[in-house]
């Protein structure tokens, strides 16, 4: 996100924020950009998971996902000690899995394959 720095010190710029804390808030818009794809993907998967009325499945990889969110905040963030960028990340990592493991489902089921 090349205008992050820009857009966080316009909003939070002034008041309480101190520079600190902006230049977290710069790093981790920058950092969260990465899942943005992924973060309008989830949606259309989990509509279509809804729509077919398939929804084990779907349970089942929303538990896999918030439980890799978890680890991989873990982590990035205790054992890489790598802060605010660790927990974006660690989301990117999680969104990344959810959105590929959500298709790779729905094509084995489109595809006439059966679990």
């Amino acid at each position: 996100m090349l205008c992050a720095g820009f857009l966080v010190k316009l909003l939070f710029g002034y008041g309480a924020f101190s520079i600190k804390d902006v230049d977290l808030m710069v790093q981790a818009a920058r950092f969260y950009a990465l899942s943005l794809p992924f973060m309008f993907l989830w949606p259309i998967t989990y509509r279509t998971f809804q729509v077919i009325n398939w929804l084990k499945p779907l349970f089942v990889i929303a538990l896999i996902s918030i439980a890799l969110n978890a680890a991989l905040n873990y982590m990035f963030v205790l054992v890489l000690k790598m802060g605010v960028p660790g927990v974006c990340m660690g989301t990117f990592g999680a969104y990344v899995f959810l959105c590929f493991l959500s298709y790779w489902f729905l094509k084995y089921r489109f595809s006439g394959y059966r679990f």
